[in-house]
């Protein structure tokens, strides 16, 4: 049973050693270290310019701009779906973040981001706690 918990996060799932990103898959993970990690984004938008390390994501960011977003009336931070932008501002816009680091100062609003954030920051830590 998985619980939610960071050392479960740690079990199920895959990570770069370099940066701390979290994959469902190792695959992910190598094409990301091969591809992406430390690397400059090869691929620009023609519609927005933006950059990407992969050209897939060009087409994605192309559809993003035809598809309709929900903006943030306080912050005017665009969401792809509306439950993400009520959750945004129910607890986040204009908020400070509630979920603290356990091992530094850092203080984040949501609690996969923290998890993320401990992975890939303190995962020493978290081996000599666990074992």
């Amino acid at each position: 049973m998985q619980d939610g918990s960071v050392e479960s996060l740690i079990k199920r799932k895959y990570f770069c050693d370099k940066c701390g990103k979290v994959y469902l898959h190792k695959t992910s993970v190598a094409a990301h270290q091969r591809y992406e990690c430390g690397q400059f984004p090869k691929f620009e938008c023609p519609h927005c310019q933006r950059k990407f390390h992969q050209r897939a994501q060009i087409l994605i960011s192309a559809m993003g701009q035809l598809t309709q977003r929900f903006v943030c009336s306080q912050c005017s931070r665009s969401y792809k779906n509306k439950g993400t932008l009520v959750s945004h501002q129910r607890f986040e816009c204009g908020k400070s973040p509630q979920f603290q680091c356990p091992y530094c100062d850092r203080a984040l609003s949501q609690k996969s981001s923290l998890k993320t954030h401990i992975i890939a920051r303190h995962k020493d830590l978290i081996t000599k706690v666990s074992t």
